[in-house]
């Protein structure tokens, strides 16, 4: 499917082209790559860009009469091990489509949130045109772009006119696997930093990470709750489940993403305590229930014991030794006297 690639770029965007070549190259050695001259719109950079999306499309695909296009823009940037995940994306498209995404940057106004299969994301509005697969269905109503006025952005306008009310179907790869680097923006006339943890969190972006994607599952964001009080107890909950875990995983190298970025994780905890839960055996939920039971029990039977991590995992790894103990210490049950807090323990994870 990636035979020719066409690339919008400034004529004399020397430098932005010849990264492009390289990161081409790289993942589709066999592809084309033929620059596209932009339209240099010094008063309306928005509006030249989309012209030159038009342009494209008018040349390459309109009087060629090519069933698709693939446009790029001259800033794109794959992410580590994107190509597998290309890969199986393209092996498992879905079944209509109008137009492909290779990433997006804003997905927060898209009142469509779809999952096809766990390679593809069906979306409404959306930002970001730096790997777009366009299909001849979708030609002629992009085209209208050029004759409207309300919108400055061709992809809110695809977005915001078509994909939104069912008129084309729009599907993203995901999770994403192709960005834009971070640098000045012609468009936008500044320096630009999107590949953020905040603004991918603020922006209902998941990028593609082959230590926790590579699987089949569907994966797909959660409403996003970024008050500073949920995230300043999340990073508070995270650091002492760090500290925790390093007892057990002593010679262990934590994958800081994973374990560190609260405020990403903060809007998909239920994706963050199942890989937490397959990589450490145990997740945070777990870590927090059974501390917060240890604290209760101990301030009825046994206020003077200091509660430490030692004694949680084994909790957690001995529960029958643990009984034990508890049971030839205290004369108590310690199963039958937390049965109805630990029996919550799988809401946690719904």
């Amino acid at each position: 499917m990636i035979d020719k690639v066409y690339c919008i770029s400034l004529k004399n965007a020397n430098e932005r082209r010849k990264r492009t070549k390289k990161e081409i190259k790289t993942l589709f050695p066999l592809s084309e790559l033929i620059f596209h001259n932009a339209v240099k719109n010094e008063k309306n950079p928005s509006r030249g860009c989309g012209e030159s999306f038009c342009e494209c499309i008018q040349k390459y695909g309109i009087e060629q009469n090519q069933d698709y296009i693939i446009i790029i823009e001259d800033d794109i940037k794959f992410v580590k091990n994107a190509y597998e995940k290309i890969e199986q994306a393209i092996k498992n498209l879905p079944n209509e489509y109008d137009i492909l995404l290779g990433g997006s940057y804003n997905l927060k106004h898209s009142s469509l949130f779809k999952p096809y299969n766990a390679h593809w994301m069906k979306v409404g509005d959306y930002a970001s045109h730096h790997f777009v697969i366009i299909r001849k269905s979708a030609y002629k109503l992009i085209m209208k772009y050029l004759s409207q006025n309300k919108f400055q952005n061709i992809d809110r306008f695809i977005g915001q006119t078509y994909s939104e009310k069912g008129i084309l179907n729009i599907y993203l790869m995901w999770p994403m696997p192709i960005q834009q680097y971070d640098g000045y923006s012609y468009i936008q006339k500044r320096h630009t930093l999107y590949n953020t943890v905040e603004w991918a969190m603020n922006h209902r972006l998941i990028w593609y990470n082959a230590n926790i994607h590579r699987t089949n599952e569907i994966i797909f964001p959660e409403k996003i709750t970024n008050t500073n009080t949920n995230f300043l107890q999340f990073d508070k909950q995270i650091t002492e489940y760090i500290d925790f875990l390093k007892l057990e995983y002593t010679h262990f190298t934590f994958n800081s993403v994973l374990l560190t970025d609260a405020r990403y994780w903060n809007s998909m905890k239920s994706l963050y305590n199942k890989i937490c839960k397959t990589k450490y055996k145990i997740s945070l939920p777990e870590y927090i229930l059974y501390k917060k039971n240890m604290q209760t029990f101990f301030a009825i039977f046994d206020p003077k014991i200091k509660i430490n991590d030692s004694m949680i995992w084994m909790r957690h790894k001995n529960p029958n030794e643990w009984n034990v103990y508890i049971k030839k210490k205290y004369n108590m049950v310690y199963e039958d006297f937390l049965c109805a807090n630990e029996s919550n323990l799988n809401l946690l994870f719904e």
